[in-house]
């Protein structure tokens, strides 16, 4: 399966594209104004690869989501964004309105739980 990652931050715009789980690609971007504008630009070179999927971690408000599934569209995949939940799989979101932990942390954390060992994660976002 051929499958597009984006991570969108709120200075950059981070890519990945894998096939059954394997990096094929990847990139990164600056987006000072729009990453929808600027995925104008990047749809046509990610085309190529036409993704069976499309997985997005935003930090972005709706409007810009919407814009930025907008252009991904062109693409003709499903277009999943990543939410915070105030509990999954036994993990639990400490916050009273959980929308307000941000998406990158919550992945972070949820790519560890239930791990044997233990991990320190470090996030450095602006």
């Amino acid at each position: 399966m051929r499958q597009l990652w984006l991570d969108i931050g709120n200075t950059r715009l981070k890519y990945w594209l894998t096939v059954n789980g394997d990096m094929q690609a990847n990139g990164a971007e600056l987006h000072l104004q729009s990453p929808a504008d600027l995925l104008v630009g990047l749809v046509d070179r990610l085309s190529q690869f036409s993704p069976h999927e499309i997985g997005i971690s935003s930090v972005l408000d709706e409007a810009s989501n919407q814009r930025v599934a907008q252009t991904l569209s062109r693409l003709n995949a499903p277009i999943r964004f990543a939410q915070v939940k105030s509990s999954h799989h036994g993990l639990i979101a400490g916050y009273d309105h959980p929308a307000q932990l941000g998406i990158d942390r919550w992945l972070q954390v949820l790519a560890l739980a239930g791990k044997q060992q233990q991990y320190c994660i470090l996030g450095c976002g602006t």
